[in-house]
C-alpha cells in the first residue's frame, strides 16, 4: 500500500483541478480528458488501488493524441506540443520521488497546459 504525503495529495488534487479545465475546450475530447483526469488524479488521493483508472486515462490520452496527429491539420505544431508533453512527463517522473508536489506542478504546466492548447485548437478547427 502506498502512503502519500499531504504534499503529494495536494499535488494530485491540483492535477485533478487542472484536468477539470479541459471542459472549457468545448468538445467531446476535452470532456473525456476532464472526466478521466479527475478520476485518475482524484482517486490516487483516496484509493490505494487506483492504478487501473490511471492506466485507462493514459490509454485514452494516447488514443486522443493519435486521433489529433492522424488528422494532420495541426502538423507540425502538434509535434511540438507532443515533444513538450513528453519532456514534461519525464521531468515529472524524475521529480516524483524527491519532490512530489513539484512533480505535479510540472505535470500541470508541461503536460496539461500544452495538451489543453492542442485539444482546444483541434476542437475549434478540426473536430466534427
Amino acid at each position: 500500500m502506498l502512503v502519500q504525503s499531504n504534499r503529494s495529495n495536494a499535488g494530485e488534487l491540483l492535477c485533478a483541478v487542472g484536468a477539470l479545465f479541459f471542459v472549457a475546450t468545448g468538445c467531446w475530447m476535452g470532456w473525456a480528458v476532464a472526466v478521466n483526469g479527475v478520476l485518475a488524479h482524484g482517486t490516487q488521493v483516496w484509493f490505494t488501488h487506483a492504478a487501473n483508472i490511471v492506466v485507462f486515462d493514459i490509454a485514452c490520452n494516447i488514443a486522443f493524441t493519435i486521433i489529433m496527429a492522424a488528422d494532420g491539420v495541426l502538423w507540425p505544431i502538434s509535434l511540438a506540443a507532443v515533444a513538450v508533453v513528453l519532456v514534461g512527463l519525464v521531468a515529472a517522473h524524475v521529480l516524483s520521488e524527491e519532490f512530489p508536489f513539484g512533480a505535479r506542478v510540472v505535470h500541470v504546466l508541461a503536460v496539461q497546459l500544452p495538451s489543453f492548447w492542442a485539444i482546444y485548437t483541434w476542437c475549434h478547427c478540426c473536430s466534427a
